[in-house]
């Protein structure tokens, strides 16, 4: 419930109106939440703040942040949470946390109190308000200080630099929070300082802090931005995507039936006056050199232009050559420095379709599948998950999956194929790729996607469904590998190809989603069990290879069936005689038979599933009445193990 308070000593007399942009998250606290639900409260936030630009008077932003308790980033971002993805910031905010690396409290001189610093000179003359946080109490005071800058900075680096200016004046504010990305969270108690008050952007403009974010600028460079005009190169490299797109639209009056069509579209346009690179020949753009040995040129016979490093040679021997989807995953390497290296080929590509503006003519198919992609994608991120949809919870929440399988669902709603006769959505990226645009492991990774096939999310394609010239192409993958602009010969190929995966209208029920949840759960389900074997024993071989269908012709190995047979065995005698058993006295006792607990473990969760259904088995927690009814007498009293016995 959003926290109402009524705002005192505001005065609207002869106050400016003026308004800055900023993302403003929906949910209010009065609390902080505790740090079991942090990480998921966070992750929802971080999905779903830069989905909409709130424009807010400062007043309205400490109300809203400072009194409501609402989550703010004070940058805002051309798509999600990043560094590289912010517009514009027009609001700076210092945090006094009073603690080293937020544990111990400090003490002394270094301890700051919320009446010191308002009280500053610097903070009376330049801040507009001042909030308390949710963590703030009078014996730990936590808080921050509002800044309103006089016009808006337009790059991350010029973020950086008027950080580091406060910083050098308020020396024991936090001195991590730098970034343009930072999100804080809102407090429960603004004050204003003065909601006139402007930081001037030449206090640290002048004050020796230099930009320094490109480092293969050379002297020629240099020159060229000093003045007000950048190419769009460097806009691209420094993150600024908006002059980009206002430079670029004069090339999105196009319309075409997929991607691959608006790939060969951007591969025809003039490179040169599309980044305004200086005249041939000119420096490289992606790192230091010391003699312009690079041209942009139109091959004979061809409607493609190539960019050329002269004086650097691949393995094949022949000069480096970049089509413009190349050169935008180098360009962007600097404001998506997440990724260590080039960016991925698809997101470079929706780069250009985003900032040129063309248009995909998509089917209506596609269009519905993506709305109920958004639809579903808004029931797992709800804050009521776990009251409203109990099955939804436990499946895709419970162990944090929910804002990974959206970020998925993003992905490849977006990705489209044309086969000729219909657009779908199918994609075939590397399980390490989708850990690198994740930030997550390819085993977790793989055990998403195995869940999004099982329950309709998504279809993992037999190889008859896969488009012709998309099966020969991941084919090829098997036996080469795209590098340095050719294919190479692989020395070990690979056994099997990447998966094909479609995203479906499965999501249009979500009824049919819960119900592949409750089954489920009532199979025993746990994420670390979850596997082909484990489907293929709880719902049938045919089930299993819907949802694994590269690995149709993997029976279950000797040593796992043996296994299963002794958990079985063990567990229907114990049944057979008491009429129940104990779990963790069946897992001991198998684990006596095959001596390691961990695989053991595994084995029993891979086997649960079918033994409940096989045997007409319920799994229960042994309750004081369960205890009567089985005549149990030698369990302790407050003991309440969880137990197999006969549905009765």
């Amino acid at each position: 419930m959003k926290k109402r308070i009524k705002i005192n000593n505001i005065r609207r007399a002869n106050k400016i109106v003026k308004e800055i942009q900023v993302h403003i998250d929906c949910q209010a606290f009065t609390e902080k939440p505790n740090d079991d639900e942090m990480s998921v409260i966070m992750q929802a936030i971080h999905n779903r703040i830069t989905k909409s630009v709130s424009n807010v008077s400062p007043l309205e932003l400490a109300n809203l942040v400072g009194n409501l308790g609402q989550s703010v980033v004070l940058a805002t971002m051309q798509g999600s949470r990043a560094n590289g993805n912010m517009i514009q910031q027009q609001a700076l905010a210092l945090d006094f946390d009073n603690s080293t690396n937020k544990k111990a409290k400090l003490e002394g001189a270094s301890y700051q109190t919320y009446d010191s610093i308002k009280e500053n000179e610097f903070t009376q003359k330049y801040a507009a308000f001042m909030y308390k946080t949710l963590s703030h109490t009078e014996d730990w005071e936590r808080f921050r200080v509002i800044f309103i800058l006089e016009t808006p900075l337009y790059s991350a680096e010029e973020v950086r630099n008027a950080y580091k200016y406060l910083l050098e004046k308020f020396p024991h504010a936090d001195q991590k929070i730098k970034d343009c990305s930072r999100l804080f969270m809102g407090g429960r108690a603004s004050e204003e300082i003065n909601y006139n008050n402007e930081l001037p952007i030449n206090l640290f403009q002048s004050s020796g802090i230099t930009n320094k974010h490109d480092s293969t600028l050379n002297n020629q460079d240099y020159l060229q931005s000093v003045g007000t005009h950048l190419p769009t190169y460097k806009l691209i490299k420094q993150g600024r995507f908006k002059e980009v797109s206002e430079r670029w639209k004069k090339y999105g009056d196009m319309n075409f039936p997929d991607t691959a069509a608006a790939i060969k579209y951007f591969r025809t346009l003039p490179m040169a006056e599309l980044l305004q690179t200086p005249p041939n020949p000119f420096r490289n753009l992606f790192e230091r050199d010391f003699k312009p040995s690079c041209s942009i040129w139109n091959p004979k016979d061809t409607n493609t232009w190539l960019y050329t490093q002269q004086n650097a040679t691949g393995k094949n021997g022949n000069n480096r050559s970049y089509d413009i989807i190349r050169v935008m995953q180098k360009l962007l390497r600097q404001p998506y420095k997440k990724y260590h290296k080039d960016l991925p080929y698809d997101m470079a590509v929706q780069f250009l379709i985003e900032h040129t503006g063309i248009k995909i003519d998509v089917s209506e198919e596609i269009e519905i599948i993506r709305n109920q992609a958004d639809l579903f994608n808004e029931v797992l991120l709800s804050d009521t998950l776990m009251h409203t949809d109990p099955d939804l919870y436990q499946i895709f929440s419970k162990y944090k999956y929910s804002v990974y399988i959206v970020a998925i669902i993003d992905i490849f709603k977006m990705n489209l194929n044309y086969d000729g006769e219909n657009i779908r959505c199918l994609t075939y990226m590397s399980l390490e790729n989708l850990a690198i645009r994740l930030q997550c492991s390819k085993h977790k990774v793989s055990k998403l996607l195995n869940l999004m096939a099982f329950t309709g999310i998504i279809a993992k394609l037999d190889e008859d469904k896969i488009p012709e010239e998309l099966l020969v192409k991941i084919k090829k993958s098997q036996t080469h590998e795209y590098r340095d602009d050719n294919w190479l010969e692989r020395k070990v190929p690979r056994k099997y190809h990447n998966n094909i995966y479609e995203l479906t209208n499965g999501m249009e029920d979500v009824l049919l989603i819960k119900g592949k949840c409750a089954e489920l759960i009532s199979k025993g389900f746990t994420q670390k069990a979850f596997s082909k074997e484990w489907v293929e024993r709880s719902f049938g071989k045919a089930e299993a290879d819907r949802v694994f269908p590269q690995d149709k012709n993997r029976a279950i190995s000797e040593v796992s069936k043996a296994i299963t047979e002794d958990i079985h065995k063990v567990a229907l005698e114990h049944i057979h005689t008491k009429g129940y058993v104990i779990v963790n006295e069946l897992k001991a006792e198998i684990q006596q038979l095959w001596g390691s607990k961990g695989f053991v473990e595994y084995k029993y969760h891979q086997a649960i599933g079918e033994m409940l259904e096989a045997y007409d088995i319920k799994k229960v927690r042994l309750t004081r009445e369960l205890k009567n009814q089985l005549g149990i007498t030698d369990l302790s009293s407050k003991a309440n193990p969880t137990i197999l016995m006969k549905n009765i």
